[in-house]
């Protein structure tokens, strides 16, 4: 199914549909502020490796994860049928653009302060805070359209995710999209993919 999408606006769609957010994460949930009433909430996402350290340190115990967690990807996309040059260069992709992204994630103590990590706004407020990104039309495409408020909980790491979606390479987006279907699916997998 990735390999026949043929642009962005039709591979946003796609991930709108099937619930698969590429950069940012969402979902509904209470809200923070109203507990009487749920409300959708949008926050960062988009890494491999939840913490933005990963990315960034250069810690000695971070750069060994860094380096094992991509020696593992490059194994799972072969497992999934890739060349070996192949995974490597979609291992390299994906980590650019991952760690571009992580540049601008919230500290995990950062997200440990509520007022920092909730901001409720209008769709259009939305609109304007990750433009060019057309959330009413993903909202529509999620099938959230009623939606007229938003928790936006990290605005600086979902608006350069935004912007990212816009703007890079979309070959390098669909191996992302490859990249958590084969995580998401791991354990449904031949015993190769679950012992890597």
């Amino acid at each position: 199914e990735i390999e026949a999408i043929g642009s962005r606006e039709e591979l946003l769609r796609h991930c709108a549909k099937e619930h698969d957010n590429l950069l940012f994460g969402m979902y509904v949930g209470a809200d923070e502020k109203d507990s009487g009433n749920n409300i959708v909430s949008i926050g960062q996402g988009g890494l491999t490796l939840r913490n933005k350290e990963y990315y960034t340190s250069d810690d000695p115990q971070n750069v060994m994860v860094r380096e094992a967690t991509k020696e593992h990807m490059k194994n799972l996309f072969v497992l999934a049928g890739y060349s070996d040059k192949e995974a490597q260069d979609k291992v390299r992709r994906i980590w650019k653009l991952e760690t571009e992204l992580a540049a601008t994630h919230y500290s995990m103590a950062e997200q440990r302060i509520p007022e920092k990590n909730y901001h409720k706004m209008s769709v259009d407020e939305l609109m304007k805070a990750c433009a060019p990104f057309d959330w009413k039309t993903y909202l529509k495409d999620y099938r959230y359209d009623k939606t007229a408020e938003v928790d936006l909980g990290q605005p600086e790491p979902v608006a350069k995710a935004c912007r990212m979606l816009m703007s890079a390479p979309l070959e390098d987006l669909k191996d992302i999209y490859r990249w958590q279907i084969i995580c998401g699916a791991g354990s449904l997998l031949s015993d190769d993919f679950a012992q890597e």
